[in-house]
C-alpha cells in the first residue's frame, strides 16, 4: 500500500485484485462491506472498486454468459446503494472499456472510451438550465456521441470540494454539475476557474 496510514484500519477492506482468474471475490467483498459503511458510518467519501467485469473480459471473454451475471450483480448493488442514499451523490465510472475480444490496454476507440454516471436524489442541476455549447464539447463514440471526457472528473471534483485544480489537469469541467442556480453564476465561476488554471500551467511549464 502506498499510504498505509491514510485510512482508519476498520474502514478499509483489501482483496487480492491481481488474479484475473478470480471473477467473484473482489466484487463480493465490495458488496459485503460497502452498504454497512453507508448505513452505520458517516463519512464524506466512500470508494469501492469492483473487478469482476474486468477479469471476465481479460480472462474469459466479453461474450461469455458469466459477464451478464457479473453486470446484474453490480446492477443490484447500485440499486441497493441508491436506496441507502440521502443527499449523497453517487459517481459510477469505468477506468477503461474493452474491445470485442476483451482487450483494454491499447489506444483503440473501444478501449480508450468509458462510461461515467453521476446520480443524486437531490437534483444536481436545474431542469431548465441552459449550458452554452462552447463549453459543452462533443466526443464521438461508436454509435453515440458523448459530451464529456473521463478526465473532466478531476477538475470538476476539485472545484466541487473547494480545492485547487491540479497542476497537470488536461481538461475542463462537467458543466451540468454547476448549473444549480437560476442566474448561472456558479457555472460562470467554475468556467472562470478552469480557464484561469490554463495560463498557470503554461507559465509553470517554462520554469
Amino acid at each position: 500500500s502506498l499510504f498505509p496510514d491514510a485510512f482508519q484500519p476498520n474502514m478499509t477492506f483489501a482483496f487480492d485484485s491481481f488474479n484475473i482468474e478470480d471473477l467473484h471475490n473482489v466484487d463480493r467483498g465490495v458488496i459485503d462491506n460497502l452498504l454497512p459503511l453507508m448505513r452505520y458510518h458517516q463519512h464524506s467519501w466512500r470508494f469501492a472498486i469492483g473487478l469482476g467485469y474486468d477479469h471476465v473480459g481479460r480472462g474469459v471473454s466479453p461474450d461469455h454468459p458469466i459477464l451478464r451475471e457479473t453486470l446484474e450483480q453490480m446492477n443490484t448493488l447500485l440499486h441497493n446503494v441508491i436506496a441507502s442514499m440521502d443527499d449523497d451523490t453517487l459517481t459510477t465510472l469505468e477506468d477503461q472499456e474493452m474491445d470485442k475480444t476483451g482487450n483494454h490496454g491499447g489506444d483503440k476507440v473501444l478501449e480508450a472510451m468509458s462510461a461515467i454516471w453521476i446520480y443524486g436524489k437531490v437534483p444536481l442541476s436545474l431542469p431548465d438550465s441552459t449550458i452554452p455549447e462552447a463549453i459543452l464539447p462533443i466526443i464521438t463514440f461508436p454509435e453515440a456521441t458523448v459530451p464529456h471526457s473521463h478526465v473532466d472528473l478531476v477538475p470538476t471534483t476539485s472545484l466541487l470540494l473547494g480545492l485547487p485544480i491540479p497542476f497537470n489537469n488536461l481538461r475542463t469541467i462537467i458543466p451540468e454539475l454547476f448549473s444549480w442556480d437560476s442566474d448561472g453564476s456558479s457555472l460562470q465561476k467554475a468556467v472562470v476557474d478552469i480557464f484561469y488554471a490554463i495560463p498557470l500551467r503554461e507559465s509553470k511549464s517554462d520554469w
